[in-house]
């Protein structure tokens, strides 16, 4: 599958709806155990669906669950389905715009070599990307928690509201600018990584100062 075909099925999956010119993928291997059963769990893949939005539409790649195999029954499959099997559910039961591709987790490696992602980038992770005018992709890169079910849920959880509030706040007429668009959500994303490190810092600096306090300090 080439970048160019992606970036039409992205196309055709955008034409009835009022999306940013910027897409998602959750990135993850067998290894990554707490994003696997997070994302094959119906209640936080319903969850992730309503968080990601009206304004942005964001993929992962869903382990196969008993409930699935019959949910699938009621979805409409794209007649430009591929090799990456896309599945989009009937509009009127969307929530937001997170889309499974497929259920074979392997399907990861031949998804970052077309998105031109070095297989030294380390997993998991949620990847941002658009096409610039001149069919260059621009991509930015979300390291995801993995200790914990309940730190891989809020990690990408944190990054759905972040990135669907800077969706929402991009006006119409400049939805479909790229190089704007991508600005924009990088600059989102920055803001929050900064005070997610200022939240860390604080958090450090009180545990130091009551360690000081039981020793005497």
């Amino acid at each position: 599958m080439s970048a160019e075909r992606l970036f039409e099925l992205i196309k055709t999956h955008r034409e009835n709806h009022d999306l940013i010119v910027l897409y998602g993928v959750i990135l993850y291997t067998k290894g990554n155990a707490n994003v696997v059963k997070v994302l094959a769990d119906n209640e936080y893949w319903d969850s992730f669906d309503v968080l990601s939005g009206k304004h942005w539409m964001v993929y992962a790649i869903r382990k196969d669950s008993a409930d699935m195999k019959t949910a699938i029954k009621n979805l409409v499959i794209s007649e430009l389905q591929d090799t990456l099997n896309l599945v989009i559910p009937d509009d009127n039961e969307i929530s937001g715009f997170i889309k499974s591709i497929g259920n074979r987790i392997s399907q990861t490696k031949s998804i970052m070599q077309v998105l031109e992602i070095s297989e030294s980038e380390k997993l998991p992770l949620l990847l941002l990307f658009s096409q610039d005018p001149s069919g260059d992709i621009m991509k930015l890169t979300l390291p995801i928690k993995d200790e914990t079910i309940e730190n891989t849920y809020d990690c990408i959880r944190q990054y759905f509201l972040v990135i669907s509030a800077a969706a929402e706040n991009i006006s119409a007429e400049n939805r479909k600018n790229p190089e704007g668009v991508y600005g924009a959500i990088h600059l989102a994303i920055d803001h929050h990584t900064n005070w997610e490190r200022l939240k860390n810092s604080f958090n450090l600096l009180k545990v130091i100062r009551s360690l000081g306090k039981v020793v005497g300090l």
